[in-house]
């Protein structure tokens, strides 16, 4: 048997979590995050395991992934059913991952929330894996433009989007996307597109881009924090019923106006806070402890929300 068939890459942060390494984690992570072995076929220019990436194979983004026998795994995850709420699988497009993850699925598919990432636009295999115990599919975009798309990703960006759509329609609620920010799209680019995902019962989860060493994009610079935030916050509010016509925008589409909101009510929503299905916090996905935070993992103070808001002036961008 192939390695490559035996073995599933564990989150750093879930080594901990199963006991497979031991170092002081200060945060809960009730979420299990795995990933599937080798380079991938496809060539998305920001990724670290793009087939043309020469980055070292054991990041995904900045997060490092060790890799251990699968049954191993399996075991471990049995083990510590307790901690557990979530398993999230995400898997890489090259031959080794259907085997690997429908192993895992029959194992653990009905004992846990599993949820799972995979490039598709399959009515049938989307199907199987509903049928085979996982609780949500999540269909990334990344690129949420259509330009960028083709060049930055590859394939039809209209396709992609009405397949997750409709996805989402047959399986209500359980359906699930990634917007990447800081692919050379606007502000309006994402609110818009983010609009649209949200009115369709599409959950979406927020990526700051992070540039990784060997990767087609490395040079590229991560977005500031202070658009990401007003993303953040963005995004919350459309999710309160907000329309894009709401907003007040630059002609090069960077966002320069909220609608007067209630500051205590945004706050208590955690716009700061990693989103993605329910219990994902994605530990330092991408960001370093030490540095600038886009999405925390681990529940902030109301008081620290606050300073972040009024430090970057988001409190008085009202159209």
């Amino acid at each position: 048997m192939s390695v490559m068939y035996s073995t599933i890459k564990v989150s750093i942060g879930s080594t901990v979590t199963l006991g497979l390494r031991n170092f002081n984690q200060n945060y809960p992570n009730p979420t299990v995050y795995l990933l599937t072995p080798g380079k991938c076929l496809r060539d998305c220019k920001y990724c670290s395991l793009a087939k043309s990436s020469n980055s070292d194979e054991k990041y995904l983004s900045r997060v490092v992934w060790p890799s251990f026998e699968i049954e191993d795994v399996i075991q471990k995850i049995l083990k510590n059913k307790e901690k557990i709420k979530r398993v999230c699988i995400q898997t890489v497009n090259n031959r080794f991952s259907r085997e690997i993850y429908t192993k895992i699925l029959k194992e653990i598919g009905d004992r846990f929330k599993v949820s799972i990432s995979i490039n598709s636009e399959n009515d049938k295999l989307i199907k199987e894996l509903f049928s085979n115990g996982v609780d949500r599919v999540g269909i990334p975009i990344d690129v949420a433009t259509e330009k960028n798309y083709e060049f930055l990703r590859g394939g039809d960006f209209f396709k992609k989007i009405n397949f997750i759509l409709k996805t989402g329609k047959t399986y209500e609620g359980r359906i699930s996307t990634h917007i990447i920010v800081g692919l050379n799209e606007t502000d309006f680019e994402i609110l818009n597109l983010y609009k649209l995902l949200i009115t369709n019962m599409i959950n979406v989860g927020l990526f700051a881009f992070t540039p990784v060493k060997g990767s087609y994009l490395e040079k590229n610079p991560p977005p500031k924090i202070i658009r990401y935030r007003k993303i953040q916050i963005g995004t919350k509010l459309i999710e309160l019923g907000y329309n894009i016509k709401d907003f007040k925008f630059k002609n090069n589409g960077e966002l320069i106006g909220f609608p007067k909101f209630n500051l205590d009510e945004i706050i208590k929503l955690n716009p700061f806070n990693t989103r993605g299905c329910p219990d994902c916090n994605r530990p330092f996905y991408n960001e370093r402890p030490t540095g600038v935070i886009y999405n925390y993992p681990f529940k902030i103070e109301y008081e620290q929300i606050e300073k972040e808001i009024v430090d970057l002036g988001l409190d008085k961008i009202f159209i």
